[in-house]
């Protein structure tokens, strides 16, 4: 080939690895762990062959790849035990704990020059859910009551009294019975709370190894950002470790964004067979 017709190579050697745990610690307590890394085999860039390619491409592999992105989140959810507690036993409540660690890397430059990932960094990001779970079933509570349950499935009128019949009829409930029917549509109950947090912060120099950490990093100053920790001091932090770009070109800003949603859904039966959501 002549100048003019060298040959372009194009080469796309992908390593992805998804890992993914469930811990049941007790019969309330669980937790999940669930991680994705995005890597890439990087090739010589020039025609396949020979044993020195074949040689690069393992040492590559043995070293997993170069990373692009690395994502893991993980979850713990208790199950408070109210059904101990004979009355709250028609009530549940679950709280859950999810937090979330993600790392994107920065371009990295060609034959060998700085790019990026050199100069600016990579972008890192982190955030936690806070989350209350509520769960009433008034029909529980209903059958807990002998009164209630007669309000709700009344008995049969009796005939009209014989007037020389002397012993006294039951008093006339027709109109407590229809508030106490009326209030008795509403079957059940949910709530639900969430507090959701979130941190992104650019010019971060260094690259995982294992679970969201670099070997020989610094643990006790990253570990809470990993486990999703919202304190804005780890910027400070970061940069005393030496883990920030010091480029004057670095513009990417240190975000913190909070959401908080609070839900209701409430399911009425006006009569048998009719039901209506409310949300």
């Amino acid at each position: 080939l002549t100048d003019a017709q060298t040959a372009i190579y194009e080469k796309s050697f992908i390593f992805i690895r998804n890992y993914s745990l469930l811990w049941n610690f007790t019969k309330s307590l669980t937790g999940t762990y669930k991680a994705d890394a995005y890597a890439v085999i990087d090739e010589p860039n020039r025609a396949p062959g020979g044993q020195e390619y074949k040689d690069t491409i393992t040492a590559n592999l043995l070293k997993m790849g170069r990373l692009k992105t690395f994502e893991q989140n993980y979850n713990l959810n208790y199950k408070l035990p109210l059904d101990k507690i004979k009355i709250l036993s028609w009530t549940t409540m679950d709280y859950t704990y999810s937090a979330g660690y993600g790392w994107v890397s920065g371009a990295i430059g060609a034959n060998g020059a700085l790019g990026q990932r050199d100069t600016l960094g990579n972008a890192i990001r982190n955030k936690c859910d806070n989350s209350i779970t509520a769960k009433i079933d008034l029909d529980k509570l209903y059958s807990k009551s002998k009164f209630l349950m007669e309000m709700k499935n009344p008995k049969p009128e009796l005939k009209k009294p014989n007037p020389k019949d002397t012993i006294p009829q039951p008093p006339n409930r027709t109109l407590l019975k229809a508030a106490f029917k009326t209030l008795m549509m509403i079957r059940n109950a949910n709530l639900t709370y969430t507090n959701s947090q979130s941190t992104t912060m650019g010019g971060y120099t260094q690259i995982p190894t294992y679970l969201g950490f670099k070997n020989n990093q610094n643990i006790e100053k990253m570990a809470p950002f990993v486990l999703g920790s919202q304190n804005a001091d780890f910027r400070t932090d970061a940069a005393k470790q030496g883990w920030i770009s010091t480029a004057r070109s670095l513009n990417i800003l240190f975000m913190q964004n909070t959401t908080q949603n609070l839900t209701a859904r409430v399911n009425v039966e006006p009569f048998r067979d009719f039901k209506i959501v409310l949300e």
